[in-house]
């Protein structure tokens, strides 16, 4: 194809990242085989043929495909009528990836307020094969959990595990998360369980879902407010990495036994409601988050600030999530149970939405076609969750419109896409997981 290692344009070790970067093939089919989790079959081996013909050659002179035709390896005609020669590029998905057998006949399966479909659906931009379970969250006995590995940041576990720990009737992955080597595998958005944030940094569109099963969808602005003595202080984030000068930062035990100072500051902190510890902190410090409480980091701009007020030893406090003044999410902050994150939107208001959140305008998150995950609401309520081998952006938007989602939002896919229904692995991932959403039925 014209690329040569000697010249420095890729490297062995690294020639599946080249081929990503290329769309020869899709990143999480490059997972699958850089893990091992999987055996390429001779299918694999043709579709990976295909790709490669099909898949312009470094000097962008004319595809694999062009190029052997021009040679008189085959035809033009020839080239034409197998698909590979004026039919686009063709990025290989690897077979554990995708339905092999499409199109699949149409099976259904239903435990009274959870029911689940399994069948091809014909849409403009191509037809997708996909589960689609459908959850009356409302229902009398339904309850939805987000959970993370041991409610933990940066903890994972593989998805057999988490299935057989669960119990939950459908489990389904959530958040995208720092998931390659040497990555902490932090989640990317909103999680709450059980009513708690475990990381909370604003920006994208969240499900969240109330105790008595009410869902709601939006892109809730959270402020993590400490109360007390007559003052308050407004931690912009929860758990996150980054710290600034202008910034507060709320650190609880999700995040750790302690928390790394990167910048110049104040670190107060809080034990059993109870503010125990205030004091100057400098980039490199370390601070312990105490098992029963947390710690709260202010940047040295944001303390000098004119509503800033030092925090004192002694005052009992409250710590709250509260949506901003200028959120119009509408979340009732108060009865929210669990919360889990993605992009891009995929409908709103009933149709189909295009805008791409910052970090989600990749070819990964539009044009290329992958295993995939997503959220919906019907105009009824009820939640719809889908997951398919193969689609792109495009057509996933389309199905959760066909589906009669009023709102809609990917979530994290490719070799972290997983569904389990009944105790039964119906999609496997080839990577360890951190976040999942649960539907339990008692």
């Amino acid at each position: 194809m014209g690329y040569d290692d000697g010249a420095g344009d890729f490297t062995f070790a690294a020639s599946l990242d080249k081929a990503v970067e290329i769309g020869m093939m899709t990143r999480a089919s490059a997972d699958c085989i850089l893990q091992k989790q999987y055996a390429l079959y001779r299918r694999d081996l043709v579709d990976l043929s295909v790709s490669a013909l099909t898949t312009p050659l470094a000097d962008g002179s004319a595809t694999l495909a062009e190029s052997l035709a021009k040679k008189g390896v085959f035809t033009w005609e020839e080239g034409r009528a197998q698909g590979l020669i004026g039919g686009g590029q063709e990025s290989y998905v690897h077979s554990s990836l995708r339905n092999v057998s499409a199109p699949i006949p149409e099976q259904s399966a239903s435990s009274g307020a959870v029911s689940r479909v399994t069948k091809t659906y014909a849409l403009p931009s191509g037809s997708v094969s996909a589960d689609v379970i459908t959850v009356d969250t409302s229902a009398p006995g339904v309850s939805v959990r987000a959970a993370m590995v041991n409610q933990k940041l940066g903890a994972s576990a593989p998805f057999s595990s988490i299935v057989s720990a669960s119990g939950a009737d459908v489990i389904v992955n959530a958040n995208f998360f720092a998931a390659y080597s040497g990555q902490d595998k932090f989640p990317v958005g909103h999680v709450m369980a059980d009513g708690m944030f475990l990381y909370g940094v604003s920006g994208l569109t969240s499900f969240g879902f109330t105790g008595s099963g009410a869902v709601y969808v939006g892109r809730p602005a959270v402020f993590f407010y400490v109360r007390g003595g007559g003052n308050s202080w407004a931690c912009y984030k929860m758990n996150s990495k980054t710290q600034g000068s202008d910034l507060s930062v709320v650190y609880t035990p999700a995040f750790g036994g302690s928390v790394p100072i990167k910048i110049d500051g104040t670190a107060a902190t809080v034990a059993d409601g109870v503010i125990t510890d205030v004091r100057a902190v400098s980039a490199g410090e370390t601070v312990a988050i105490p098992a029963n409480g947390y710690v709260m980091v202010f940047g040295n701009d944001f303390t000098s600030t004119s509503w800033y007020r030092e925090p004192s030893v002694g005052t009992s406090v409250t710590l709250t999530p509260e949506l901003t003044d200028s959120d119009t999410s509408g979340f009732p902050m108060k009865e929210i149970t669990a919360m889990v994150s993605g992009g891009p939107r995929l409908v709103e208001n009933g149709a189909i939405c295009t805008t791409l959140e910052p970090g989600f305008q990749e070819a990964r998150f539009t044009s290329a076609v992958t295993s995939r995950t997503a959220l919906g609401k019907l105009a009824d309520g009820k939640l719809v969750i889908v997951s398919t081998g193969s689609a792109s952006i495009q057509q996933l938007r389309e199905l959760m419109l066909q589906l009669g989602c009023v709102e809609a939002v990917n979530l994290d896919g490719g070799g972290s896409t997983a569904l389990a229904y009944q105790g039964k692995l119906i999609r496997s991932p080839g990577r360890e997981l951190t976040t999942t959403l649960q539907i339990f039925t008692h």
